[in-house]
């Protein structure tokens, strides 16, 4: 019997972690969990420093570095990458936002704003869109070094993950479903443009 790809593997299992917090959610076991790393990620990050990290995963600072990086490749010729960056990042704002709006969660009012925020909370839209931004430019990295590109953009996307946390704006559970499903909407754009075929 044929296994399926690795990829789809990967995205059956992401979708899996989503439907299964999800329903965790709804059934209300995430609550006493998600309140109690919420406050510890509070607790160690100062206000300051989760506000500067979390700049980073905003829609029009992705949008900028995904608009420059993708000109930058379609001047050098490679219109297969720029495709494939332009359509991870811009589409994965879209397919998360269609998953807050499917799910409908409230935000956390555990910690006093520091930011204005609207919209649902699951998932987190920073962490989604930082995992997709850093790791699809990991992919994009030269084979050689593409493993320790995917370690930095694991790490960039923790940090904006856990900045939410602790700026109080989204609970643990909808960064992890943000990075699900940021790992679900990489896969769909890289299968939707297969870089492999060719580099242009």
């Amino acid at each position: 019997m044929r296994r399926p790809p690795g990829d789809l593997v990967a995205a059956g299992v992401s979708a899996s972690i989503i439907a299964g917090l999800w329903v965790a959610i709804k059934a209300g076991w995430l609550i006493r969990l998600d309140t109690e790393v919420l406050l510890e990620a509070a607790a160690l990050i100062p206000p300051a420093i989760a506000s500067t990290i979390t700049r980073v995963g905003d829609t029009i600072v992705r949008l900028a570095v995904a608009a420059v990086v993708a000109a930058a490749l379609l001047v050098a010729g490679h219109w297969r990458k720029s495709l494939f960056l332009i359509l991870a990042v811009a589409g994965g704002a879209v397919f998360n936002e269609g998953l807050k709006l499917l799910v409908g969660r409230a935000r956390p009012d555990l910690l006093p704003s520091v930011e204005q925020i609207h919209g649902t909370s699951f998932p987190s839209g920073h962490a989604a869109g930082a995992a997709v931004l850093f790791g699809s430019l990991a992919l994009l990295a030269p084979f050689r070094f593409r493993v320790t590109a995917l370690i930095v953009a694991v790490f960039a996307a923790v940090l904006v993950g856990a900045s939410r946390i602790a700026l109080g704006v989204h609970w643990p559970s909808d960064v992890m479903a943000g990075f699900s499903s940021a790992v679900i909407w990489i896969i769909i754009a890289s299968r939707c443009v297969p870089m492999a075929r060719g580099t242009r």
